[in-house]
């Protein structure tokens, strides 16, 4: 995300180089609209607010670091979880395969 941002700021940097300012509302909606899946329920969030409760680029750039750490978080939980339900279900299926070579 940080070097989402830099480069996002980069551009800006060189637009205003050329005479074309961006203001921050119009960066701040450029950096939403250039975002994944993942976080559209924070862009959602970002861009139905009333424009009286208009956030900072430090406080978007704050929202986006929390919605992909929670991301990277909730990846992880479901990709173990996934190897502990394998791990379950082979250790049952051996259990089942053992107790079945007794049953006459």
């Amino acid at each position: 995300m940080g070097d989402y941002f830099a480069k996002m700021e980069n551009t800006v940097d060189q637009c205003a180089m050329v005479g074309c300012f961006v203001s921050e509302e119009d960066l701040v909606f450029y950096i939403l609209a250039g975002l994944g899946l993942e976080y559209d329920p924070i862009v959602c969030s970002i861009t139905t607010r009333n424009s009286i409760d208009h956030l900072s680029l430090k406080e978007i750039h704050a929202l986006l670091l929390n919605q992909a750490s929670r991301a990277e978080q909730l990846y992880a939980t479901t990709s173990d979880s996934h190897h502990l339900f394998a791990n379950f279900v082979a250790h049952k299926n051996e259990g089942n395969q053992r107790s079945n070579m007794w049953k006459i």
